[in-house]
């Protein structure tokens, strides 16, 4: 068999593997699929604060994370082999934060979805974070928040943690220990007892 020949067949084959991705739209899961006539859906209910404890960077290790067993479970035929399929959240698991997986066959994609009514918005530039609820943009004081910094070296340590002020807002970067030249990255968790939790990362602002 020629090179070009073993291409083909690659590409062919390839071009029948199921693929999935998923993404979140309010209290909606975005299924985008190829190949594939059903997946299955998986939510388990997450501790955002201890696993933020635990694994601050935890979108880096949404796909490795070992769960038991699923909060709910639900297989979805769709209506073609390629498309997107919208699936909506009921009212109480809405309210929860949770990792979401959609599988069908070896393909998997995993997401969080924060439950609630938090929305923060970072500014890079200055290093701060301002947190609005959702369902009427104004300003959440008051929010605690607790930040986490991934160093150069790839070490992970506590940065520091405190609350919004009255416009919601709250200076993630600034410590009194002062050298930020050696932190690539931060974690930053927001949790409000009323609107829930949410979780951004950031690059350290330029200088």
């Amino acid at each position: 068999m020629s090179l070009i020949d073993r291409d083909q067949q690659n590409a062919a084959a390839a071009d029948r593997v199921p693929l999935i991705n998923v993404a979140v739209e309010g209290s909606t899961l975005k299924i985008e699929h190829r190949n594939t006539s059903e997946v299955t859906i998986n939510l388990y209910a997450v501790d955002l604060e201890l696993l933020f404890s635990k694994t601050p960077f935890v979108r880096d290790d949404l796909a490795t994370m070992a769960m038991v067993e699923p909060t709910r479970s639900e297989r979805i035929e769709l209506e073609s082999k390629d498309g997107i399929k919208q699936f909506r959240l009921n009212e109480a698991m809405s309210r929860q934060t949770l990792l979401v997986e959609v599988s069908s066959g070896p393909a998997r994609a995993t997401t969080l979805y924060y439950g609630g009514n938090l929305t923060a918005y970072v500014s890079q530039a200055f290093g701060q974070i301002q947190v609005t609820d959702s369902s009427n943009r104004q300003p959440v004081e008051t929010a605690y928040v607790k930040v986490y910094a991934r160093h150069h070296d790839g070490s992970i340590h506590f940065h520091k943690d405190g609350y919004t002020d009255l416009r919601g807002r709250f200076d993630y970067v600034s410590v009194s220990s002062g050298d930020l030249g050696s932190v690539q990255r931060f974690a930053i968790l927001v949790i409000d007892p009323e609107r829930g939790a949410t979780l951004q990362e950031a690059d350290p602002p330029t200088r």
